[in-house]
């Protein structure tokens, strides 16, 4: 009871200290206070975490920057350390449309690479999301008649390349027929050399 009848008398005292510590410290315009949670972001974040590279879910990703490599995959919903990817084009630029497959998430330490220089950033360090294991071709040696077993690696860094697009498809579309008479006269060279050593 003691205790009630102390708070009971102190009340307005305390109210007016709340209200004082709430005005300088609380309610302050807008800038200022990004200004403090900026400073607060940079002691609690590492550099190398705001440059590192995640999957983005429900996106699609191009595997390179070609003009003639079409291979895309579609990444879908994340489990912890699993995600489900597919493939959507591959490099014959030929559409799939089969499921999700949950691959393991993996992390790797990379030194950015100065391009003037060409060396390594030593205290430039980024994080980049990758997964392995997705099947791309298999390769018969002619040699030896060995298989082996090709597979994309799959970097998060990749979101940057620039999505396939329908003049992407005109200007592959040249490429290949472009390609295909240029095999067409290799070919008949070889027929003619032929024909002229008989």
């Amino acid at each position: 009871m003691e205790q009630f009848h102390k708070f009971k008398k102190d009340k307005k005292r305390n109210d007016e200290l709340i209200m004082n510590k709430y005005d300088k410290f609380i309610s302050q315009p807008k800038d200022f206070i990004d200004d403090v949670w900026g400073e607060i972001k940079s002691y609690m974040i590492e550099p190398r975490y705001k440059k590192s590279f995640k999957f983005k879910e429900h996106t699609e990703l191009r595997y390179v920057d070609s003009k003639v490599d079409a291979t895309t995959f579609f990444i879908g919903e994340r489990y912890g350390d699993l995600i489900q990817v597919k493939i959507l084009r591959d490099d014959n630029n030929k559409h799939f449309n089969s499921g999700f497959q949950f691959y393991k998430i993996r992390r790797m330490e990379l030194k950015r690479w100065d391009k003037e220089n060409k060396k390594d950033i030593d205290d430039d360090v980024i994080l980049l999301e990758y997964i392995s294991g997705f099947k791309h071709d298999v390769i018969i040696d002619d040699w030896d008649g060995r298989c082996y077993v090709c597979y994309y690696i799959i970097g998060a860094d990749k979101h940057r390349n620039k999505l396939w697009n329908d003049e992407d498809d005109i200007n592959y579309a040249k490429w290949e027929q472009q390609r295909h008479r240029q095999q067409e006269a290799v070919i008949q060279d070889n027929i003619d050399d032929v024909e002229a050593m008989d």
